[in-house]
């Protein structure tokens, strides 16, 4: 025969009956008219093995619900740590995007900076251009004053120098060159 289990512990205290109780129940039978016994016995044999298949599906089913169970704690739980994590991460997604907005305008305000420099710079170059430009025409105006006065000087000299005509200043080729005046030729 089968083992016995309580019903009780299964279907709780109200059905406490077990299988073996269905197969070892016996039914009183009356003088005219009772059951044929061997036809009841049968059936609560069948009654049992249903009753007794029925239980253990029962257990197997409050197992699996004790394991469900505990997969909805784990999956609660496991919702409960992505939940802080995309908390984390949103806050983490706009720190970045806080950082990069600050490091953004840190930039458009350094371009600014420079852009005044340079702006200020240009506008102080055309001083600076106009400045050099007189420096150089003043020096160039002294150059040529320079030259001037130095040309002039050659054409004086230039102007001293005897010309090829004089033939006083020249000496021929197959004569010697003049003596230099004496003093007593002098006077």
């Amino acid at each position: 025969m089968r083992r016995d289990r309580v019903v009780s512990e299964v279907l709780g205290e109200e059905a406490a009956i077990t299988p073996s109780d269905l197969y070892n129940m016996q039914f009183k039978t009356a003088a005219f008219g009772g059951y044929d016994k061997a036809e009841v016995d049968g059936f609560l044999e069948r009654v049992a093995d249903v009753f007794e298949d029925l239980v253990h599906q029962v257990a197997h089913l409050k197992q699996k619900c004790e394991e469900q169970r505990a997969d909805i704690e784990t999956f609660r739980d496991l919702e409960v740590t992505l939940k802080a994590a995309l908390d984390s991460i949103q806050n983490y997604k706009q720190e970045i995007v806080d950082s990069a907005r600050r490091e953004a305008n840190a930039i458009i305000e350094e371009a600014r900076a420079v852009k005044a420099k340079a702006e200020a710079e240009a506008r102080k170059m055309p001083d600076g251009i106009e400045r050099e430009a007189r420096a150089l025409r003043d020096l160039r105006d002294s150059l040529r004053n320079n030259l001037r006065a130095i040309l002039e000087a050659h054409a004086i000299l230039l102007d001293k120098i005897p010309l090829a005509d004089d033939r006083r200043f020249t000496p021929h080729a197959h004569e010697a060159p003049p003596a230099p005046p004496t003093e007593e030729a002098a006077s």
